[in-house]
């Protein structure tokens, strides 16, 4: 039993290390969210947003050739 505990304790402790290292503090995240918020109520993100739409962009098909759907739209 004291194994299985001090097993996951480590297992916490690495955890968190790999947090710390991996993420970016929850300020980044709400800056960038902020900046994406702007970003995508630009006229030309509207643009790219309503063309992507309009080949399929929420369909899985073009989830899996993603590559093609982003080199056509930027052909636009």
């Amino acid at each position: 039993m004291c194994a299985r505990a001090a097993s996951r304790a480590r297992s916490a402790v690495v955890k968190r290390r790999v947090n710390s290292i991996a993420l970016a503090p929850i300020e980044d995240f709400r800056h960038d969210s902020d900046l994406f918020g702007e970003g995508v109520r630009e006229p030309a993100a509207q643009k790219r947003i309503q063309a992507a739409i309009g080949r399929g962009f929420q369909t899985r098909d073009a989830e899996m050739d993603l590559g093609r759907l982003l080199v056509e739209l930027t052909d636009d």
